[in-house]
């Protein structure tokens, strides 16, 4: 037997992200940097390193979110900190929306998708929560009527329409409109 025939075949090494679920986090900050070109590496940093050092004070234990990741309302009061070290630090104004709630309660994809649709622009990106196939934070830059566009920490690049549901399903994935927050920037002009 060669050298060859006797190493094992390797496990593929995890990545940053496999086994924490820091999603949440990641997710607010690829928004934030998404709309505000002045966030470089060391501003994306700083953010981090806010948000991360705020969660106790948010009530969300850092080593419970390290581990099992950041529930909606907990996401939601990361994200109003996101904008506030903006607003603070870089003079740069963030707003943060969800869906209507009657919209959330009774939402079909189809409505899902036009409100999402009607609202995505260069100006304003979606932090979904996804639920199924996957169970994630991401961002939405982008949605055609087939897919929607993200900017995602663990490199899901497209969420597929026909993929997609706003119901309960393993297969498939789950979009939560109860789990979407529609983060702005106001035009600035120019």
């Amino acid at each position: 037997m060669t050298n060859h025939q006797n190493k094992r075949r390797l496990p593929k090494p995890f990545r940053q992200g496999d086994l924490d679920g820091l999603c949440g986090v990641y997710s607010t900050i690829n928004a934030v940097r998404l709309l505000c070109p002045e966030v470089d590496q060391a501003a994306a940093e700083w953010l981090f390193s806010e948000l991360m050092y705020a969660l106790p004070g948010l009530g969300a234990e850092p080593k419970e979110v390290v581990t099992g990741g950041i529930g909606r309302r907990h996401l939601s009061q990361l994200i109003r900190r996101a904008i506030r070290c903006m607003t603070d630090e870089y003079e740069i104004s963030l707003t943060v929306s969800r869906m209507p709630k009657n919209l959330r309660q009774s939402t079909d994809l189809q409505e899902l998708w036009t409100w999402l649709a009607e609202r995505i622009s260069p100006n304003s990106v979606a932090i979904l929560g996804l639920g199924g196939r996957h169970d994630h934070w991401t961002v939405a830059t982008d949605i055609t009527a087939q897919q929607i566009r993200l900017f995602d920490s663990s490199e899901i690049g497209v969420l597929r329409r026909r993929n997609c549901t706003v119901g309960r399903a393993a297969t498939r994935c789950c979009i939560s409109p109860v789990h979407l927050f529609l983060i702005r920037r106001p035009n600035t002009g120019g």
